[in-house]
This record gives structure tokens, C-alpha cells and sequence, in this order.
């Protein structure tokens, strides 16, 4: 169906030290990527002490935009050895149909979660990832499975009630600005 969003996975694990999710080693390190249909491919992440330094530069307020592009080319230069041509041409269908797309970055190896996968930077526009309108990053912990389900003793719902001061211009010091709100609440809340 054309509506349907585009669903992309990249599902990434080190080759090496897979037993523990933080053995990070900032050096060259081998990936490999399964895709859904069981094939793997493997490519080799720079890692390297300017990468890191690049990273870090990103939380500065003086952002320089070639190291955004810089970043979003690396991560180009990684997918494609791990097969990411063939999702980019679904990817640009998707966004002619002005269709939505989820891309999902699933990995138990901590250190590619260090990494501005919203950078990436796409060939056929040279825009990021994030740019694209109805494009949507999320993240996933390989393993992570269903939380919990937390039993409670509660028969019947609760509801929570909270409130922020916080620069609003109706709240006059030294008086509860929420004082008047849980009234209407309180009737909808009794059973």
C-alpha cells in the first residue's frame, strides 16, 4: 500500500567482543550488519581520536556545518560498504510518494549509540537524514525485549497531577499556582 510507511532497520553488532555491549574500543573496529533477510555483510568503522575530537565539537554553540557534513559523510562512507545502497533506493521512493519512514538503529554494541546517525548524509540530495520531511529516527537496544509488567494492588486508576511555575506570567509568589486546577479533575476521577 502506498500509504504505508517505509520501515528500515539497521541491526549492528561488533564483530569482536560481542559478550559485553560496553567493551568499547575506540580503534578501527569491525561491524556487521543483518539484515532481514539473514544476509550479513561487514564493514570497518574509523574510529579514530579526530572522529571523537568531531564528536565532541558538536555540543559547541559555534557549530562549524563542515563537520556536520563531515560526519554525515562518514557514516555514508560505513553503511554503504554494509549494503545500504539497496535501503537509500526505497528510501527515495518512499520521499517521492511523500511517504514516512522510520529508520531504526538496532545494536547492543554502546559506542555506535555515540553516533549522529541524524547526520547521515543521503547521495541523491547531499541532505541529512533528518532533514527530510516525515523522516524518523529511532533507536533500539538489540535484546531489550517488553519492559516489565509492574502488578500493582490499585483497583482502580490514578491519575497524577503536576504543575510548573515556572515563568508563567499568572503565578504570583508565594502562592500555589495549581491551587485551582484539580477541582475540575477531581469529579472525573471518583468513581
Amino acid at each position: 500500500m502506498q500509504n504505508q510507511p517505509l520501515v528500515l532497520t539497521l541491526e549492528l553488532s561488533r564483530k569482536d567482543s560481542t559478550a559485553d555491549p560496553f567493551a568499547v574500543h575506540f580503534q578501527k573496529q569491525e561491524y556487521l550488519r543483518k539484515r532481514a533477510d539473514g544476509s550479513v555483510r561487514g564493514a570497518l568503522f574509523p574510529w579514530s581520536q579526530g572522529l571523537l575530537d568531531d564528536l565532541s565539537r558538536l555540543e559547541r554553540k559555534d557549530l562549524d556545518l563542515g563537520l556536520i557534513q563531515r560526519l554525515g559523510h562518514e557514516l555514508r562512507r560505513f553503511l554503504e560498504e554494509l549494503d545500504w545502497g539497496r535501503d537509500e533506493a526505497e528510501l527515495n521512493e518512499a520521499l517521492s510518494q511523500e511517504r514516512e519512514v522510520l529508520l531504526t538503529v538496532r545494536s547492543a554494541a554502546a559506542e555506535l549509540y555515540a553516533l549522529p546517525w541524524e547526520l547521515l548524509t543521503l547521495r541523491d540530495s547531499g541532505q541529512h537524514f533528518s532533514q527530510q520531511k516525515g523522516c524518523t529516527l529511532h533507536y533500539e537496544w538489540t535484546g531489550a525485549g517488553e519492559p516489565p509488567r509492574v502488578e500493582t494492588s490499585f483497583s482502580e486508576g490514578r491519575i497524577l497531577f503536576a504543575w510548573s511555575s515556572t515563568g508563567s506570567p499568572l503565578h504570583t509568589p508565594g502562592t500555589s499556582p495549581a491551587s485551582p486546577h484539580p477541582r475540575p479533575v477531581a469529579p472525573a476521577s471518583t468513581p
